[in-house]
C-alpha cells in the first residue's frame, strides 16, 4: 500500500464520512507505528488544518486507539495486531526511534481502529478519559460512540464508557452534548447535584458551583436533582420541593430548560426566550438584555485571562444590553465604555470599571 499517496492532499476529494474515517485511521496507524517521516507529518498536519471534521475524526480514532490499548492483553486483539512485538508508546507524535511497524501490521492496526467499538463492547472494558479547556478556550471532542461534546471556557468532563452504560461527569464549567442514540447503553451525566439521563438528544449543561442549568435543544432528557424538583413547565424555572421522593424525575422537552439548586425558590418568570442566549457561546457570542453590570462582568470573567473588577459600587446595577464576541474581551470593554457611562482603567494586573464621572483615572 502506498501510504504517501493515501496521505496526500488529494484526500480532499474523498471527504465523505466513510473515506474520512479510513484516512484518519491510516494517519493514526502511521503515527503510532514509530516510522513517521517529516513529509508524512506535514501531510497529516495539512489534512487536520483543512477542516474541523477531519480533526474530529482524527481525535475519535486516537481515542479508539487508546481505548484498545487498555485491552491489549486480550489474546484476540494481540492476534489481530501482533501487538506482542510491535506495541509502541501512546503519544500523539511518537518518537521516530520507536519500534517500526511493518506494512502488514499497519493494515491490521487500521482494522483494529475500525473494529474498536465492537471489541470494547465484546470484552466489557470501561475506559476513562478527561477533557478540559482553559479560560477563553472552546473545544469539541468526538467520543467513541459518535457523540460529540463541545466544552465552553474553563470546563472539565470525565468520560467513562463501558459495554452497558455511557457516563460523563461535568466536574466544572459548561458543555453542549450531541448524544448518539443507543438504547442498549443509556447516557448519564452528573453535574453538581443533578443526574441527567438521555437516550439520544442535544442539550446544554452549565455547572456554576452553586446551581446546574440544563437546556434541551432537541429530544427529551430526564433530570433527577438532589433535592428533587417537583415539576417544570416548558420555558420556566423550576421550584425546589425538598420533601418530594428522591425517585421523582423532571422531564425536559425540546426548547425548555431548568435551573437546579438546593436553595432555588419558586418563580413564575418565563425563560423560553433565553434558549438562544444559553447556546450563543457555541457560536462565539454572548447576549445581554438589561442585565446588571455586575452580572455582565461576572460572565466576561469566565472568558478572560485577565481579571475584570468593578471599582465603583454606584454602577453595579447599571443595565447592559448588547451582543458581544467572546473572543476579544478588550474589544467588549471598549464597546461598553463607548456606549455606557463607564470608564475602563487598564492596569498591568487587570481591568477596573468605574463610573464615567469618577476621578479615578490614573
Amino acid at each position: 500500500m502506498n501510504w504517501s499517496m493515501t496521505m496526500s492532499k488529494k484526500t480532499k476529494d474523498l471527504e465523505n464520512a466513510s473515506n474520512r474515517s479510513r484516512i484518519a485511521a491510516g494517519f493514526v496507524a502511521r503515527l503510532y507505528s514509530g516510522d513517521l517521516s517529516s513529509v508524512e507529518e506535514e501531510q497529516i498536519e495539512d489534512w487536520l488544518a483543512d477542516n474541523d471534521a477531519n480533526r474530529r475524526e482524527f481525535d475519535r480514532m486516537v481515542q479508539t486507539w487508546d481505548e484498545l490499548d487498555a485491552l491489549s492483553n486480550q489474546p484476540e486483539i494481540l492476534a489481530i495486531a501482533d501487538w506482542n512485538d510491535t506495541r509502541v508508546s501512546r503519544r500523539r507524535w511518537p518518537n521516530r526511534a520507536s519500534l517500526a511497524a511493518t506494512g502488514t501490521a499497519i493494515v491490521a492496526l487500521v482494522a483494529v481502529l475500525f473494529a474498536g467499538t465492537e471489541l470494547l463492547d465484546r470484552f466489557g472494558s470501561a475506559s476513562e478519559y478527561v477533557y478540559t479547556t482553559q479560560v477563553g478556550e472552546r473545544r469539541t471532542v468526538s467520543l467513541s460512540d459518535g457523540s460529540e461534546v463541545t466544552l465552553n471556557t474553563n470546563s472539565k468532563i470525565r468520560v467513562v464508557y463501558g459495554p452497558d452504560a455511557r457516563n460523563i461527569t461535568l466536574e466544572y464549567g459548561e458543555a453542549f452534548f450531541d448524544i448518539r442514540r443507543d438504547p442498549t447503553r443509556p447516557f448519564q451525566l452528573i453535574a453538581g447535584n443533578s443526574l441527567v439521563t438521555v437516550l439520544g438528544t442535544k442539550f446544554n449543561v452549565r455547572w456554576s458551583g452553586l446551581d446546574v442549568t440544563v437546556a434541551v435543544v432537541e429530544g427529551l432528557v430526564a433530570v433527577r436533582p438532589v433535592p428533587v424538583v417537583a415539576g417544570l413547565s416548558a420555558g420556566s424555572v423550576a421550584a425546589i420541593e425538598p420533601d418530594q421522593p428522591a425517585s421523582e424525575e423532571v422531564l425536559l422537552e425540546s426548547g425548555s430548560f431548568a435551573v437546579f439548586s438546593e436553595t432555588l425558590s419558586s418563580t413564575d418568570k418565563n425563560y423560553a426566550a433565553r434558549m438562544d442566549d444559553l447556546q450563543g457561546w457555541r457560536f462565539g457570542f454572548i447576549r445581554f438584555d438589561s442585565d446588571p453590570l455586575y452580572e455582565v462582568i461576572g460572565e466576561l470573567n469566565r472568558y478572560s485571562t485577565t481579571t475584570i473588577s468593578i471599582a465603583d459600587k454606584d454602577i453595579m446595577e447599571l443595565p447592559i444590553s448588547g451582543i458581544f464576541s467572546i473572543d476579544d474581551i478588550d474589544k467588549i470593554l471598549t464597546g461598553l465604555e463607548a456606549v455606557f457611562p463607564i470608564d475602563v482603567i487598564r492596569r498591568f494586573d487587570g481591568y477596573s470599571i468605574v463610573s464615567a464621572d469618577s476621578e479615578e483615572m490614573d
